[in-house]
């Protein structure tokens, strides 16, 4: 509506002013004058397109516009109507953004956790209990097994913003943990929500040799790109380790699984 009343008012004040008395040279034509306005930064390309309808363009036009940057527009036309083409531009406002527009970057939070899938009947770790549905269909593949609880962190971010974790895996040995690295991105593409996730975590093993036992790291991880639904718990890697250190009578291998999920947080009034 607003580029609308704009146009409609240039239009009369280049009406009034051709049927007014017309500043023009010694041989009859119009005399054009440059003027450079100040205008809204995100109204530039509309108010220029709207100027080259109005004062039209080519042999027959009186005028011209043009855009060097965002919120100024240089406007060549005749001098008498350059003060009401002023007047209106003053007259603009920038637009009022919608509650959308000025509502906070939606912010998501990510959560990863690794896990431990151990042979043989046994209760879950109850730290992940949240995780019992993803659990239920595990066991479908795997067979008879239970989880063990290795690290589980979070990272909280807007789209498009990377985010880089470093953290203590909580199998190190002897109180010393390794360092693990987790780095993603969240973005929103034509056909969904993109996650793209590097993980990287040094697992200890136990091995033995000759009958003495000895502590050895297995570095495992790798980077993902797959589409996400909120509140979806993913299944990202599934990796087979040694006798896991925490607990050697596991059975001769562990399954190492990397799980996802990712939820929206509500924007605070």
């Amino acid at each position: 509506m607003k580029r609308l009343i704009f146009a409609i008012a240039l239009s009369s004040a280049l009406l009034a002013g051709c049927s007014g008395d017309k500043p023009g040279t010694a041989d009859g034509s119009i005399r054009l004058e440059m003027r450079v306005y100040q205008v809204p930064p995100e109204d530039t390309d509309a108010i220029v397109k709207t100027l080259f309808n109005v004062l039209g363009t080519g042999d027959k036009g009186t005028g011209r516009a043009s855009s060097p940057a965002p919120g100024q527009i240089v406007v060549l036309a005749p001098a008498n109507l350059q003060d009401s083409i002023a007047q209106t531009l003053k007259s603009i406002k920038p637009a009022a953004k919608t509650k959308a527009e000025v509502a906070p970057a939606q912010q998501m939070r990510l959560d990863y956790w690794s896990v431990d899938a151990l042979a043989g009947a046994g209760q879950d770790d109850p730290s992940l209990k949240e995780l019992t549905p993803a659990f239920a269909e595990l066991r479908k593949q795997l067979g008879d097994v239970h989880f063990v609880a290795v690290n589980h962190i979070n990272g909280v971010s807007s789209l498009g913003e990377k985010v880089e974790r470093s953290y203590p895996s909580n199998l190190g040995v002897s109180g010393n943990p390794t360092l693990s690295q987790l780095n993603y991105e969240l973005n929103n593409r034509p056909e969904g929500l993109m996650l793209r996730i590097t993980s990287g975590e040094q697992i200890p093993y136990y091995t033995s040799s000759g009958g003495a036992g000895a502590t050895q790291y297995v570095n495992i991880g790798g980077t993902t790109t797959t589409l996400v639904r909120l509140g979806q718990i993913l299944v990202l890697a599934q990796n087979f380790v040694p006798v896991n250190v925490a607990n050697p009578s596991a059975g001769s291998r562990a399954i190492h699984l990397s799980l996802i999920r990712v939820d929206a947080i509500n924007p605070t009034p």
